[in-house]
């Protein structure tokens, strides 16, 4: 597969399927309650008690770590699909940060919901520079890999 595949428009609608599916994706592990949670209802050992176990049981500056690429896999997503449309660029541009950037705040907010998890700032921080950072090297590696029309 040649590289430029991955920085020019993809070749069927139906790649949609896979921001969406990161989406889902993300959604998931953030719905998975804190460790905590099971405890106090005096349900350990279960599948999704292990499991919470496995996603909380890092150090928290790893945990917020890990924010940059899962978001910035997002963005990566979102800024190779939405070439499909061939958008004007102010569009491209407002619906690509609208979705990543809206998307990051709705994943943090939507942890009100999930027992003992709690959205913060500093998180929604990370899933804003994960998606910036990996929208805006798209972007610079596009712009290096794909010749402007008109050029030879």
């Amino acid at each position: 597969m040649k590289l430029q595949f991955l920085f020019t428009a993809p070749p069927d609608k139906r790649f949609l399927l896979l921001p969406i599916a990161w989406m889902l994706v993300l959604q998931g592990l953030s719905g998975i309650p804190n460790p905590l949670y099971f405890e106090e209802l005096g349900i350990e050992d279960t599948l999704l008690s292990n499991l919470s176990h496995k996603v909380h049981d890092f150090d928290p500056d790893f945990q917020n770590f890990m924010h940059i690429p899962l978001f910035g896999t997002l963005g990566w997503l979102w800024a190779w699909i939405l070439l499909y449309w061939n958008f004007p660029k102010t569009k491209y541009f407002a619906l690509l940060f609208g979705i990543s950037l809206g998307y990051g705040l709705l994943n943090e907010l939507s942890q009100y919901l999930v027992p003992r998890r709690f959205p913060g700032l500093e998180d929604l921080s990370f899933n804003w520079l994960g998606s910036t950072l990996a929208i805006l090297l798209f972007l610079l590696i596009r712009k290096s890999l794909i010749p402007k029309e008109g050029k030879a």
